[in-house]
């Protein structure tokens, strides 16, 4: 609510694949539409005033600039950033929950408010356990899915995985 109804995504391309210009279009295809289910399905409730939702990919985050091909004008690619491990993060500082209440706003954020991102997509290697097939795990800042699920679904009807994950980003728990 507080971006009228945009929401805007970080994906963090956490692996050793390129990303291509059209699968950069099935994943912010695949965003847009799990995202819209949801406000379908608000629509009307407890005075929820939105009947649309704009989804805008405004940022990756990779290993190497060269993983992300084909033009990327407008979008902001992040390989300084990392974690822990040395994996490649969407740069926290833009990251536009931490800056609700703050005096400063954006100022931080090297893009400022066009850089700026609401929510991750991670798409990298899901866990393993035996006898337990992972398909997505998500908070309340990110969902996360092997990238060559994700893509291979992409073009799915419905795409239940990542919106169930959309779910759990949104707060709602459960199995």
């Amino acid at each position: 609510m507080a971006n009228n109804g945009s929401i805007k995504y970080c994906v963090n391309w956490n692996n050793t694949e390129t990303v291509t210009s059209p699968q950069r279009v099935l994943i912010a295809r695949a965003l847009q539409k799990s995202m819209q289910e949801w406000v379908d399905v608000l629509v009307g409730f407890d005075g929820f005033p939105l009947t649309t939702v704009d989804v805008n990919v405004v940022s990756y985050a990779a290993k190497s600039v060269n993983q992300i091909q084909g033009d990327t004008t407008g979008l902001d690619i992040n390989t300084v950033t990392q974690n822990s491990k040395g994996e490649p993060e969407c740069d926290p500082r833009c990251y536009r929950t931490k800056y609700l209440d703050s005096k400063t706003g954006m100022s931080e954020c090297p893009g400022g408010d066009k850089s700026s991102y609401d929510m991750v997509l991670r798409l990298e290697t899901m866990p393993t356990y035996p006898g337990i097939n992972i398909l997505g795990i998500a908070t309340k800042d990110w969902q996360r899915m092997h990238p060559g699920y994700f893509l291979s679904h992409a073009n799915d009807e419905e795409m239940f995985v990542l919106r169930h994950e959309i779910g759990h980003s949104f707060g709602l728990l459960g199995q």
